[in-house]
């Protein structure tokens, strides 16, 4: 109920921004040519479509998923973690991608962080609903080990890297080198960790690399302040303008 909260918040500021009419192009630029109301029957179609074709896909997806990870040998989180996200977040990506070719970069970075807000509010508050529904009882909490809390703790962690570099307004190559090279390191740490002798990397054995890279990704963000305590200024001056005080009361 909180995360839906402050999703329904991020909505309302979002919808009191100023806002400009933008081109269409490919099927939206139909949809915009339709009549008002046969646009909005044709756009309410087409979300019930995709999301019946999710649904009927959803399950034998991730349970063939599982199963073709059993028969090659690879590891089920990986593949549910990792591989699962990327193919539903294909198109997501291709977008912002042709969004930043076309140099609309801002446009393609806002789609990335409208999603990430949408993600850590409304779906993840969406969770322990379905699972409750899904036990037809509220009496059971969603069960979770040391191995969940630290994936939660690490996605954490890299959100708030990414708030503080994002916070400047600005993204350099460096800060999306820093970004990848922590998430693909983070990635095959724990596999190289077991090959290693002595089943550890640097002293750190695998069910401690979360727990480690974490670290790192506090650390990072940590130094960014440290090196321009502006990104906090900044951070600070977003949270009051989204409460709706003059900007000149920012700092």
């Amino acid at each position: 109920m909180v995360f839906f909260a402050i999703y329904i918040w991020y909505m309302v500021q979002a919808a009191k921004r100023p806002a400009q009419e933008s081109e269409a192009h490919g099927p939206a630029a139909l949809l915009v040519a339709l009549p008002k109301a046969r646009r909005r029957v044709v756009t309410l179609v087409l979300f019930l479509v995709a999301g019946g074709v999710i649904l009927a896909n959803a399950e034998p997806f991730s349970e063939g998923l599982i199963q073709s990870g059993e028969v090659f040998g690879v590891n089920q989180f990986l593949l549910v973690q990792w591989l699962a996200p990327i193919a539903s977040e294909a198109p997501e990506f291709i977008v912002t991608l042709m969004l930043a070719l076309t140099g609309r970069m801002a446009l393609g970075l806002g789609s990335l962080v409208s999603a990430k807000v949408n993600q850590w509010t409304l779906l993840v508050g969406m969770i322990p609903f379905v699972y409750a529904l899904a036990h037809r009882s509220l009496a059971h909490p969603i069960p979770m080990g040391h191995f969940q809390m630290d994936e939660i703790l690490l996605t954490a962690a890299q959100s708030v890297l990414a708030v503080v570099i994002l916070a400047s307004l600005r993204l350099s190559i460096g800060h999306g080198v820093l970004l990848f090279s922590l998430f693909a390191a983070q990635l095959v740490a724990p596999a190289v960790a077991g090959l290693l002798p002595g089943g550890t990397l640097m002293g750190v054995h695998p069910d401690q690399i979360r727990q480690f890279f974490a670290i790192l990704y506090f650390v990072s963000a940590a130094a960014l302040v440290l090196d321009s305590p502006q990104r906090l200024k900044n951070i600070w001056a977003g949270r009051q303008a989204a409460s709706g005080l003059p900007a000149g009361k920012l700092l």
